[in-house]
This record gives C-alpha cells, sequence and structure tokens, in this order.
C-alpha cells in the first residue's frame, strides 16, 4: 500500500511533477558534464587524472550557492530563483560549446562552467526541496523519496546521453545536448502558471 501510495502522490501533486522535472532535466545536464569532461580534458588538453581530479575539486566550489538560495528563497525568490538557475545552467554549457577550441582561453570557460553548473544545480536542488517540505508533514519522507527518485534518473539519463554523444560526436554533439536539457526546462517553467505555486 505504500508503494502504491507513492504513484497516487505523484499523480495528484503538480508541484511536485514539475519541481521533480527541473531537477531532472539539470542535475542530467550536470551528469553530462561531469562524464564528459574528464574525456575533454584527457583528449583535447592532454590532462592526465592527477590534473583531471584537481579540476573536479574546482567545481565543488559552486556548492556555495545552496545556502544563499535557501536564503533568499525565504525571502519570497523562489521562482526567480529558480528560472535563474536554468538560466545559468544553459549559458554554462553554451559559452563551453560555441568556445570548444584547445585553448587556454577554452579550458578556463570550462572552470568558470564547473563551478556555474554546480551552482545553479545544487541552487535548485534547496529550491524544489523547500516547496516539497511545504507540502504538509503527513507525506513529507515519500513526496521527498518520489522527487530524488525522478530527478536521479535525470541524472542516469545525462550520463547516458553523455557517453553516446562523445562517442559518435565528439565534445561538440555531447555540449550540444548539454545546452538542450536547461534549455528545455527553461522552455516548460515559463508554463508554470500561479495556481501550481506553493511558495513564493
Amino acid at each position: 500500500k505504500l508503494i502504491v501510495s507513492l504513484g497516487t502522490l505523484l499523480k495528484q501533486t503538480p508541484i511536485l511533477r514539475r519541481r521533480a522535472l527541473y531537477q531532472a532535466c539539470l542535475f542530467g545536464a550536470f551528469s553530462l558534464f561531469w562524464t564528459v569532461v574528464p574525456l575533454r580534458l584527457a583528449d583535447d588538453f592532454g590532462m592526465s587524472q592527477q590534473g583531471i581530479a584537481w579540476f573536479a575539486l574546482v567545481g565543488v566550489g559552486g556548492a556555495v550557492a545552496a545556502p544563499i538560495a535557501g536564503r533568499l528563497a525565504d525571502k519570497g525568490w523562489s521562482k526567480w530563483l529558480t528560472g535563474l538557475a536554468m538560466i545559468i545552467a544553459t549559458l554554462s554549457f553554451l559559452l563551453i560549446h560555441l568556445f570548444h577550441s584547445h585553448s587556454t582561453f577554452a579550458l578556463i570557460l570550462l572552470f568558470i562552467s564547473a563551478i556555474t553548473l554546480d551552482m545553479a544545480v545544487s541552487g535548485n536542488l534547496v529550491l524544489g526541496q523547500r516547496v516539497i517540505y511545504s507540502l504538509g508533514s503527513e507525506a513529507r519522507g515519500r513526496l521527498n523519496g518520489i522527487f530524488m527518485a525522478i530527478f536521479f534518473v535525470g541524472g542516469a539519463v545525462g550520463s547516458s546521453l553523455g557517453s553516446w554523444a562523445y562517442a559518435y560526436g565528439g565534445w561538440t554533439f555531447a555540449s550540444l545536448i548539454g545546452v538542450i536539457l536547461p534549455l528545455l526546462d527553461l522552455v516548460y517553467f515559463f508554463t508554470e502558471k500561479r495556481s501550481t505555486k506553493t511558495v513564493k
């Protein structure tokens, strides 16, 4: 009965579906990035495993966005910040898609995009969970479980797409898909109506 209730909750809670899809697209782009970037760093910039590890460590800096997003959401900026997260994610991929040379400038853009993409994803996660937790305490655990499951599926899809795209079209193809995922998210975001808002 508990498992069956998950489907009922998903069906009856439109804001849960919306927030889960928002995060699924962003986390899909994030997973695609971190699946493909090590390959680009090794193939195009000749980085060693140690160099790639240092690159990944720099990307963690984007996690600082999570507490900031939480504080701003408490001030009623949730919807605005959600759109901003999608725009940042889209621009992060667009820049590294357009500037895909082997130059130092392209490498610097990769570093910047790693941080800004992490900021967008971690910030939007906090916003999404804040909305989910506001739906009530009776089913909070199940609601959060559905939310997490859906966006992790998005991450798995993004990682798979990244591997496939890089194998068949290299960095250009993979980064193009990286642009499309948060862009689709943004288009869907513009369909949000006031009636689906539970938290300002």
